[in-house]
């Protein structure tokens, strides 16, 4: 999403006559995100433990322009996306807490001014058997459309769709599957080059795995935040990997190092970390 020039906004969120008030940040906007790989079916909230509430409360503050949910379970999938916020949803209590999965993507949507807060507009975004969750900001995305055939179909406006369509184009292969490792790789070596970006990172949830982008430049993080703003950090147990963006107590979790593709097994939870820009890899057992 392009963060719009600095401006503060202040937003009054009203749940049964509970008002949460916060002073919103414009310019140096940035959604949430949250991914869960787990050997067996659980919630997320099982999932991740006590602290997923303090999550999804995120919403109540700048992060309360919609909410969107992936799960799968084997090969079923549900998905499900509202512009409305996270905290109080029925529906979103329901896919967090009730329905089981084996794996998750949830996004919290902090938007601009510039960019409507819609349905369509709302992360994840789904195609191609992947759903796709962006959190940053990358300027004049039009040029992007080139790369796209007529599979491609965009709904909304966002630089955050478009990115997650050129991923996928430039990761067709000749049988007509898709490499989101090759995607990826290729779509941010052609953002380097051409395009201003704040954050490119992401998560994208396959039939196979759960993809996760660190890469950003923190020399875009407004002063009034920490330098562990567009961190993403990982939390390794026997049973499951829960992958999620920063601001909620995460003690004991790994730093992503920047500029890093995590691919995790859905089936053995093994841990694939690819520099990005360079071929070598390092697997990390299941």
């Amino acid at each position: 999403m392009y963060c719009s020039p600095s401006t503060v906004e202040l937003r009054v969120i009203t749940f049964n006559g509970n008002r949460c008030v916060a002073e919103r940040l414009i310019s140096s906007c940035m959604c949430r995100l949250l991914g869960l790989v787990s050997k067996v079916a659980t919630t997320i909230a099982d999932g991740v433990g006590e602290d997923f509430s303090q999550f999804a409360n995120l919403s109540c503050y700048e992060h309360g322009d919609g909410w969107g949910v992936t799960l799968r379970d084997g090969d079923e999938i549900i998905y499900d996306k509202c512009e409305k916020v996270a905290f109080g949803d029925a529906e979103f209590d329901r896919l967090t807490q009730i329905e089981l999965c084996d794996s998750a993507i949830v996004h919290l949507r902090w938007a601009t001014l510039t960019l409507a807060v819609t349905y369509v507009n709302t992360h994840p975004f789904s195609a191609f058997d992947a759903s796709f969750a962006h959190n940053g900001s990358i300027q004049e995305t039009e040029g992007f459309l080139k790369y796209l055939d007529d599979s491609h179909v965009i709904e909304g406006n966002t630089d955050s769709e478009r990115y997650f369509h050129l991923v996928a184009s430039l990761g067709k292969e000749n049988d007509g599957e898709i490499s989101f490792v090759d995607g990826f790789q290729r779509a941010i070596n052609l953002i380097e080059e051409e395009y201003e970006y704040s954050s490119l990172n992401a998560m994208c949830l396959t039939k196979d795995c759960l993809y996760i982008v660190s890469y950003h430049d923190k020399s875009r993080i407004d002063n009034r935040f920490g330098q562990d703003y567009y961190d993403l950090s990982f939390r390794r147990s026997e049973g499951n990997v829960v992958v999620a963006s920063s601001g909620w107590p995460q003690n004991g979790w790994e730093l992503i190092p920047n500029h890093t593709l995590v691919a995790i097994d859905r089936k053995t939870l093994e841990m694939t970390f690819t520099h990005l820009g360079v071929t070598d890899s390092v697997a990390v057992g299941g």
